[in-house]
């Protein structure tokens, strides 16, 4: 019996390292030295509109460090939802909606459009917060009011290319507790809020992939040093989770985070057609 328990505990020993994994393959990544300084430049010339909440914050002091170390990428980083303040270079923003009430995000956006910023902005975006949508939510709900939105705005405004964005993921919690967890088919709370933020983000990449889609979830699993992905295993499907180093409280950016996820915005939109 006590050679059974020994067994049984080392083989949960080895599985607490499991929760928060590096994936084996490592992604190639394009960073901004990668970029023609010409793309970039041409930025300049271009018009934006950002609608977000605080990790699009997070992102704008990333987009503000990045451009410091960059001279040849210069936008004007302007918060406006008025059609008076589009200009060439200029990257305009706006906090939208309620945390936790998406749908109020989606009319706010839609909103900003409809009063000047549709066809006069180059390019526009919104994203939510991973608190928009968490185990107790439905993906394929917030899916259907994003997209009846955002297909009714690319028919009303076809000068302006709307940028579809994934939902941002959390870190999800490792060790012992959580690989028990796994074992004895408990839920990780952490962990089940990604699961239905895949779902929506499976929805948005299948339906979108003939459109521009900046894949921030992926983004945000990514370690920018090695490039490796981190993930976790639940019922033999890998879902996303935050690399440990992009955050420095499980949700919103840290200064490594900001700077990635900015520059590898940067290098998206440099490539935008």
């Amino acid at each position: 019996m006590t050679a059974k328990i020994v067994i049984v505990f080392s083989f949960i020993l080895g599985l607490a390292g499991c929760a928060d994994s590096v994936g084996e393959d490592h992604m190639p990544l394009t960073r901004l030295g990668d970029v023609p300084v010409a793309k970039l430049e041409a930025m300049s010339s271009k018009t934006y509109f950002f609608g977000h909440q605080s990790v699009g914050r997070n992102m704008l002091d990333g987009l503000r460090m990045v451009m410091a170390d960059n001279p040849a990428v210069k936008l004007n980083i302007v918060e406006s939802e008025s059609a008076g303040s589009v200009a060439p270079g200029a990257f305009l923003h706006s906090n939208v909606g309620k945390n936790r009430f998406p749908q109020t995000k989606i009319d706010q956006f839609q909103g900003a459009l409809e009063s000047g910023l549709g066809n006069q902005v180059d390019a526009a975006f919104l994203k939510f917060c991973y608190v928009d949508l968490s185990q107790a939510g439905d993906a394929q709900e917030l899916f259907q009011q994003y997209q009846a939105s955002v297909d009714g705005l690319k028919a009303k405004f076809p000068e302006t290319t709307f940028v579809h964005f994934t939902l941002p993921v959390k870190s999800v919690p490792t060790g012992l507790k959580t690989s028990v967890k796994n074992l004895i088919g408990r839920e990780v709370p952490e962990q089940m809020d990604n699961v239905r933020r895949a779902e929506y983000n499976a929805l948005l990449r299948e339906t979108y992939s003939a459109d521009p889609i900046f894949d921030i979830a992926r983004m945000e699993s990514i370690d920018p040093a090695t490039g490796e992905s981190f993930s976790f295993s639940l019922n033999g499907t890998q879902y996303e989770a935050m690399s440990p180093g992009n955050t420095d409280d499980g949700g919103h950016l840290s200064e490594t985070g900001k700077r990635w996820i900015a520059e590898q915005l940067i290098v998206f939109l440099a490539n935008l057609e």
